[in-house]
């Protein structure tokens, strides 16, 4: 695995430790419908230009989209496939989203 590899593996497990939400340690404060704070965590721009050179990442979507969305993803996760139907819904609702996905196998 080389060094490249284990590092963005290392920032996409920051990104599911559960973060306070607050714009000064690059997080982001998003709401759910039930109005608790969703963890996440903005991705060090030196390591997000990389991403889409890990093996087996596709794009979809709008291939010069203005807006770019990253998603890790794991096909055993019953979290990420019931999540793929709000990805869809994205992308259908977006037609300037590109579309990142990144195979992260945890399970």
């Amino acid at each position: 695995m080389s060094r490249l590899t284990r590092l963005i593996i290392a920032t996409a497990h920051m990104l599911l430790v559960p973060l306070a939400a607050s714009a000064d340690d690059g997080c982001y404060p998003i709401k759910a419908d039930d109005s608790t704070t969703i963890a996440n965590h903005r991705v060090p721009v030196e390591i997000e230009s990389q991403i889409e050179k890990l093996p087996g990442v596709v794009i979809v979507g709008n291939p010069h989209g203005e807006v770019t969305l990253n998603e890790f993803y794991d096909v055993n996760c019953p979290y990420c496939r019931k999540a793929s139907a709000d990805i869809d819904a994205l992308l259908r609702v977006n037609r300037e989203l590109r579309l990142v996905l990144v195979p992260f196998p945890v399970l």
